[in-house]
């Protein structure tokens, strides 16, 4: 077995744990459906009736037998099965047993109605390569089934003899009409002899010289007539022998046929087959289960796999993140220029747990993105809301402001920064009042006080109020300015299925990080939404899928990585 084969198989297993719920459910189906047709399918039983095609039977006749055998092969017995079968055979059963009466109460059921349903419940085989036959009838009735298998037996039996019986009454009439004109031929033959006998006995007592040779001639005609004259007799003799044979033989009469097992009332329903059903029932729903997992698998174009995104978006993968809630966020303490201190609760799994899948994901992400060149300005995007995006722009932002000076952008003023308080809206400044050029982006700035990061929240008014103000000249202008100072952007930019605002930000950024969902986002979405708002691939970082569970990614897939 080579690797191929082995992975195949591999797969196929997997994809069976996967989808056992399915195969499961449909296993369970076609049982009930055969369980229900068990309980309540009429019972039928089959009789069985065997002959055997036996020429020693007529050994001791055959050599006077005015019916020459016929050696039962090939042909012949597939010949018998359907005589087994013919209508004949049927309407002497039929008659056998009673007539249309014994099958029906119907007034209005002919005999080619019997004869139909009989032929519908009845099966003649040949047993393997031997000379016997056997008769098989099903019936909801055991006793019905024994007679009419017996039935058919003997009238089979009996049209051999009635065959026999008709080919040496019509042989008889034909030697008797034959004797008679053989009778009448030797006759003729006789008188004809003596005729030239007496002619040739005349002739030799007149004599002469040439009454020698009419002698001879007449001698040698005599000769002829003589030999005819005892081939009709042979004849003659002949037939009678045969036609006396022939007489005997009629009034004993022999078939090469014989019952060797009549057919008994069966005890056992032949059909249904509880076993025979319910297991076959397993075996077919195990079966299309197993077809329906693998179309489900092919057809399924949520993304769970690393080899799907490169094979169904056609960018990198660059990891996972476990279940939301393994992501964490605590309440920060942030400085504006003013000197207010403010709070934002802030998601730095990143850092508090570096042997994390999120710690794990986020260097995969900086690494990557520090292969490109002259990239500062990272843009953190997801198909719809509640996809994590947030959390995993937060932690990426914290994790480079370690090492870095990194700004981080709040541009999805669809889902606000948390910020803590409820005064928020009177001393915090926020994205919407830099794009309304109410304050500069200075002013508008939180700086962390225990690293290099510092945040251009939103707030939950942004979204109304900045509408008309919000362009990709706009946004050119924030992140510009960002970048005059730092080291890194990250910018948490609204959602794909806002395509203008997206698109806003989308042009003013180095590289984009699509965030989908494991399990629930679908390949053709993302790709949709990526060609709408004209994203080219190599603007892609990569995708990263999260919320996996990564107790079933280990257990299904084969993929095993701490959360």
């Amino acid at each position: 077995m080579g690797n191929d084969e082995l992975i195949d198989l591999k797969r196929l297993v997997k994809i069976i744990l996967r989808q056992k719920f399915t195969i499961i459910i449909c296993v369970l189906a076609f049982f009930l459906i055969a369980l229900l047709y068990v309980l309540f399918a009429t019972p039928q039983y089959t009789a069985k009736a065997s002959v055997l095609l036996d020429r020693s039977l007529t050994q001791a006749v055959s050599d006077i037998s005015a019916v020459k055998q016929v050696s039962f092969e090939g042909a012949a017995l597939e010949s018998e099965v359907e005589i087994l079968k013919s209508r004949r055979v049927a309407v002497a059963a039929i008659e056998s047993l009673g007539g249309i009466s014994y099958f029906s109460d119907d007034d209005n059921k002919t005999i080619d109605d019997v004869v139909r349903d009989l032929n519908s419940k009845l099966n003649v085989s040949r047993v393997g390569e031997t000379y016997v036959m056997n008769i098989q009838y099903t019936s909801d009735s055991p006793k019905m089934a024994a007679e009419i298998a017996n039935a058919y037996a003997e009238a089979y039996i009996s049209d051999q003899l009635a065959a026999m019986s008709e080919i040496s009454e019509k042989t008889i009439i034909w030697l008797q009409d034959k004797i008679e004109e053989i009778r009448e031929k030797s006759i003729e033959a006789e008188e004809e002899v003596a005729h030239y006998r007496l002619q040739l006995n005349r002739r030799q007592q007149t004599g002469g010289p040439a009454a020698d040779d009419i002698v001879d001639a007449n001698l040698s005609v005599l000769r002829s007539l003589e030999k005819e004259a005892e081939t009709y007799d042979s004849l003659y003799e002949s037939y009678l022998e045969n036609l006396e044979t022939i007489s005997t033989q009629q009034s004993f009469p022999v078939t090469e046929t014989r019952i060797i097992s009549s057919a008994v009332q069966p005890k056992d329903k032949s059909h249904p087959q509880v076993k025979l059903i319910l297991g076959a029932s397993i075996i077919l729903g195990a079966g299309l289960g197993l077809v329906l997992a693998i179309l489900i698998e092919n057809f399924d174009k949520t993304l769970r796999r690393a080899g799907q995104i490169r094979r169904e978006i056609g960018v990198p993968f660059l990891g996972f993140l476990p279940l939301r809630k393994n992501a964490k966020r605590e309440n920060l303490d942030f400085v504006s220029k003013s000197k207010q201190t403010h709070q934002i609760s802030f998601s730095r799994t990143s850092i508090n747990e570096p042997n994390s899948l999120y710690s794990e994901t986020i260097r995969s992400i900086r690494n990557a993105f520090d292969m490109k060149p002259d990239g500062k300005v990272i843009g953190i995007v997801s198909a719809d809301s509640n996809e994590g995006k947030s959390i995993l722009a937060e932690n990426l932002a914290y994790f480079l402001a370690q090492s870095s000076n990194c700004v981080f952008v709040d541009a999805d003023m669809a889902e606000p920064t948390k910020i803590v308080g409820s005064n928020v809206k009177i001393h915090v400044k926020s994205i919407g009042n830099v794009l309304r050029g109410e304050v500069t982006l200075d002013n508008a700035l939180l700086y962390s006080s225990e690293s290099n990061l510092s945040i251009l929240p939103s707030l939950a008014s942004d979204k109304k109020e900045t509408h008309s103000y919000l362009s990709v000249k706009s946004a050119k202008a924030i992140i510009d300015g960002c970048k005059t100072n730092s080291d890194y952007v990250v910018v948490n930019m609204p959602q794909l299925m806002a395509p203008a605002d997206f698109y806003s930000f989308a042009q003013n950024v180095d590289q984009i990080i699509v965030i989908a969902e494991w399990g629930k986002s679908l390949s053709n979405t993302i790709n949709f939404h990526l060609n709408q708002n004209d994203i080219k691939q190599n603007q892609i970082l990569g995708l990263i899928l999260e919320n996996a569970d990564m107790r079933k990614m280990d257990k299904h897939y084969g993929h095993k990585a701490s959360a």
